[in-house]
C-alpha cells in the first residue's frame, strides 16, 4: 500500500514524525514523503537535512510558497499548491494521502487528493483556534475520508460535521515528549550566547492572520524585564512574519539568542527545561501541557483550543505584570492531547490496518 505523507512546515513534521517512523517500519507500506511550501525554505526551517538525519528519504519536493507577506500570497499559494500537488499525486499514485492540521498548504493537499479520488487521512481536525485557521481546518475535515483527532472533544466536533470514520488517536507530537535527549550545550542561531542548562525563558511569537497588533517590541521589553536569558524562535511563514522578523533584526541584547529551527526532540528538550514559554504558539497548549511547562499564552491565536493547567492566557497589556509574577505560578502536567502512542495508531489507520486502542483526552 502506498501511503503519502505531506509535510509543509517544521510544526507538521513534529506532529508527524512518529507516524512516519511507524509507517517506515511497516513492511506492507510503501512510504512516500512529500515536502511542500515552507518545509523547503531555510528561513522557516528546511526539513530536508532533518529528515536526512532521521533516515527518512524525501520522495518529492513541491515549492509553492510565494514571496510576499500578505493574504494574497496565501490565497495564490493555495491555488499553486493544488496544481503542483495534483501533478505530484498523479505521478506517485498513492493509495492514501496523510495531511496535517490547518495551514493553507493543507487545504491545497486535501483539495488535490480529493479531486483525484485518493483516500485522505486528516490529522488534528475538530480543534478551535479562531481566525482563518478554523475555516481551513473545517474545510479539510469536509474533504477528508478518515479523521485522526487529538482529543475526544475534537472528535465530537468532527462527528457533528457529519464525519463517520473518526478516531481519537491523540496528538503525535506528544509521543516525542516521552524520550527527550539532554538539553543541548550549544544552539545554532545568532545573538548572545545562552546556556540552556541554566534558567532561561523561551519565546515563540507568530503573526496572527487578520490582526496587526502582534508587537514583538512589547514582548521584548516584558521578557527582558524578567532578568533571565532568552531563547527567541523565529516566526512562521504566515502574513505578518516579515514585520516581526524586521522588528527583531533591529534588536540586540546580551541576554537574547535568536534560533530559526531545531529538530523536534531538541526543541522539546528546551521546552521542558525552560522556566516558562511566552508567545502564541500551539506548542504552549499541546506539548507544554504534557511536559508541565508554564506557558504565558499571548493574545487570540490559540483562542478556543483545549488547554491544560500549565497555560495562562494573557493580553499584551497584561504581559509585563504577568512576567513579574510568573515565578509564583505552579504549572501542572495534563494528558489532554494523548498518551504518547498516537503515531502507531495513526500509521495503522493510514495503512488500513485494525485500529489500536483509542485515547479519551
Amino acid at each position: 500500500m502506498r501511503v503519502c505523507v505531506v509535510l509543509t512546515a517544521r510544526a507538521s513534521y513534529a506532529r508527524g514524525q512518529t507516524v512516519l517512523t511507524a509507517l517506515q517500519a511497516d513492511a506492507g507500506v510503501d512510504l512516500q514523503v512529500v515536502l511542500a511550501g515552507p518545509a523547503l525554505l531555510e528561513r522557516y526551517g528546511d526539513l530536508r537535512p532533518v529528515l536526512a538525519a532521521e533516515g527518512i528519504p524525501v520522495t518529492a519536493e513541491v515549492p509553492l510558497t510565494l514571496d510576499g507577506d500578505s493574504r494574497h500570497a496565501m490565497a495564490a499559494g493555495t491555488g499553486l499548491g493544488v496544481v503542483a500537488l495534483a501533478q505530484t499525486f498523479q505521478a506517485l499514485r498513492p493509495d492514501t494521502v496523510v495531511t496535517i492540521a490547518d495551514r493553507y498548504e493543507t487545504l491545497a493537499t486535501a483539495t488535490a487528493a480529493s479531486y483525484l479520488g485518493i483516500r485522505l487521512v486528516h490529522l488534528q481536525g475538530g480543534e478551535q483556534t479562531g481566525s482563518i485557521d478554523d475555516k481551513v481546518r473545517n474545510a479539510v475535515t469536509a474533504l477528508a475520508d478518515v479523521h485522526c483527532v487529538a482529543t475526544a472533544k475534537a472528535g465530537e466536533r468532527v462527528r457533528a460535521m457529519g464525519a463517520r470514520d473518526v478516531h481519537v488517536t491523540g496528538c503525535p507530537s506528544i509521543d516525542l515528549c516521552r524520550n527527550l535527549p539532554p538539553v543541548p550545550r550549544d544552539l545554532p542561531g545568532t545573538g548572545a550566547h545562552v546556556d540552556p542548562r541554566q534558567p532561561f525563558i523561551l519565546v515563540v511569537l507568530h503573526p496572527v492572520v487578520g490582526e496587526d497588533d502582534t508587537a514583538p517590541g512589547a514582548v521584548w521589553e516584558a521578557v527582558l524585564g524578567a532578568g533571565l536569558p532568552v531563547l527567541w524562535f523565529w516566526p512562521n511563514v504566515d502574513p505578518g512574519s516579515q514585520g516581526i522578523a524586521k522588528a527583531l533584526r533591529t534588536r540586540r541584547s546580551a541576554r537574547v539568542r535568536f534560533v530559526k529551527n531545531l529538530p523536534p526532540r531538541q526543541f522539546l528538550a528546551l521546552l521542558q527545561a525552560a522556566e516558562c514559554l511566552v508567545g502564541n504558539s500551539s506548542v504552549g497548549i499541546r506539548e507544554a501541557s504534557s511536559l508541565g511547562t508554564l506557558a504565558l499564552n499571548l493574545g487570540t491565536r490559540q483562542q478556543g483550543r483545549q488547554r491544560g493547567r500549565n497555560a495562562v492566557d494573557v493580553t499584551m497589556e497584561d504581559l509585563t505584570r504577568e512576567m513579574a509574577d510568573w515565578e509564583s505560578i505552579a504549572p501542572q502536567r495534563d494528558a489532554i492531547y494523548g498518551d504518547g502512542h498516537a503515531g502507531p495508531r495513526i500509521a495503522a489507520i493510514a495503512a488500513g490496518r485494525p485500529v489500536l486502542a483509542e485515547v479519551h483526552g
